[in-house]
């Protein structure tokens, strides 16, 4: 598959992740007798997004639908429309609020975002569906975007400390940060070494921008 180049600014990462949460945070004030509330675009106020963001939301998302696991998937990006997102049986045994849908859907919801905005950028161009085994699948290009984007989530890039009573931010050395980037992206043994070095080149970018 030829390499599709996308917009990897830290304002789309931050737009995305606060998508992530708004959309579960709709979820959560919508939800009835402990059942879970699909969210339709509809439902949420996209003028807060940049318009890229909101373009993508008109254009390549209806909505978000959650439903009970078949496999072993957590989320899936279906038909340029609708993401959904999947749960075992035990999740709808105890009750369900915002920390339990955050902590149990932020990081998929944001990978399947980032294949929403890779596919509205190029045009349909991305499709992480071509692919004849794992392996395979780990390096397309839109799952190791998508990958990306999560890992970069769950990175501390500042390390904060108490001096003379005021907190003080001190930014993390590179080294580090690549280090728990490496621990952080799923299944980052098994991408190709070329693919490494333009994530490792992208996170120096990244880093170097904050």
């Amino acid at each position: 598959m030829k390499y599709v180049k996308t917009f990897e600014s830290l304002n789309t990462q931050k737009q995305l992740e606060k998508l992530s949460y708004d959309i579960l945070k709709v979820s959560s004030d919508n939800m009835k007798n402990n059942e879970l509330c699909d969210v339709y675009i509809r439902d949420i106020d996209i003028s807060k997004y940049d318009i890229d963001i909101q373009e993508m939301l008109k254009t390549n998302l209806v909505g978000v639908v959650f439903q009970q696991k078949k496999d072993n998937k957590a989320g899936t990006y279906f038909n340029n429309l609708y993401i959904f997102l999947y749960y075992d049986k035990s999740f709808m045994e105890y009750d369900i609020d915002f920390s339990k849908l955050y902590y149990t859907f932020y990081s998929t919801l944001l990978h399947e975002l980032q294949h929403v905005y890779d596919s509205y950028i190029s045009k349909g161009k991305y499709n992480s569906k071509k692919h004849s085994n794992f392996d395979e699948y780990l390096n397309l290009n839109p799952e190791i975007n998508a990958r990306f984007t999560q890992a970069i989530s769950k990175i501390k890039f500042y390390k904060s400390e108490i001096k003379n009573n005021e907190i003080i931010k001190t930014k993390n050395k590179f080294e580090d940060v690549l280090n728990d980037f490496k621990l952080k992206y799923s299944f980052w043994n098994d991408i190709q070494e070329k693919y490494k070095l333009r994530l490792i080149k992208r996170l120096w970018n990244y880093w170097n921008s904050i």
